[in-house]
């Protein structure tokens, strides 16, 4: 049995290095705000990079470092997520601290207990997490949808405690990392995201990450949230990319995550 699955995760990584990398673009749309966000996507091996305005973000799946590099400041963090954790978690304090400097030494008495329950709770296993907060989460598949990006798409729906939550439009044919390099990913991306947004600890759950790895997801809905978040991928493109395109440009200063963050 262990000779059969050590076959079959060759195949996946040898497909994978001969088809060469990924590129694509993807949209997103807040309706609360009406804000326009645009992201480029790079895969290739055990490689990704993610691009935003005003950060990149390259991961290393082999070694599970992460990168954060700011192109206009020319300054980046790296670490692993146990580094990750210890310097947000050092920036997070010093916000607290910044914003209850005012209070009376009561009201930061109990501000600092809630606090500290808050941090304790985010370095929690993801899947720790969601039992904690007694997720029943259920995922379904609902019907075809319609191509995008030039690919074939299935339509999921996510519900979390019976409340529908997020629908996923899952690209069978896209599939941009073997399974187990894309659950690393998830991994990872999950913990940091964690830290950024409230309430998306469901992603952690066996169903959701199932459903993750049947495709990419070309458009996403986000609506549980009292506003609707709508990602979508405009461009998909197979090409063997440069090595160097997972690299830091020229000599960027190593910094804190305070410090790039400019706190």
């Amino acid at each position: 049995m262990k000779k059969v699955l050590f076959l079959i995760v060759t195949v996946l990584f040898t497909e994978q290095t001969v088809l060469g990398g990924w590129v694509i673009r993807e949209k997103s749309h807040f309706t609360d705000t009406h804000e326009k966000q645009e992201r480029k996507v790079y895969v290739q091996d055990h490689m990704i990079r993610l691009e935003e305005e005003g950060l990149i973000t390259i991961i290393d799946l082999y070694k599970e470092i992460i990168q954060f590099y700011n192109p206009d400041t020319k300054k980046y963090w790296e670490g692993t997520i146990n580094d990750f954790d210890r310097d947000m978690v050092a920036l997070l304090r010093a916000r607290f601290l910044k914003k209850i400097s005012g209070y009376s030494l009561e009201e930061r008495k109990k501000a600092e207990e809630s606090y500290d329950r808050i941090i304790r709770q985010l370095q929690l296993p993801d899947s720790a997490i969601a039992r904690h907060d007694r997720l029943d989460v259920k995922v379904s598949q609902t019907k075809a949808g319609r191509e995008i990006a030039g690919f074939p798409t299935k339509v999921f729906m996510v519900w979390v405690n019976d409340v529908a939550i997020e629908e996923d439009w899952i690209a069978p044919k896209l599939q941009i990392l073997p399974l187990p390099l894309l659950r690393k990913y998830y991994e990872i991306l999950n913990h940091i995201t964690r830290y950024y947004e409230q309430g998306f600890h469901y992603q952690a759950h066996p169903l959701y990450l199932y459903m993750e790895t049947r495709g990419y997801p070309v458009r996403i809905r986000e609506f549980g949230f009292g506003y609707e978040v709508i990602t979508e991928v405009t461009k998909a493109k197979k090409k063997r990319l440069s090595p160097h395109l997972f690299m830091l440009p020229g000599y960027p200063r190593r910094v804190s995550l305070r410090e790039l963050n400019n706190n």
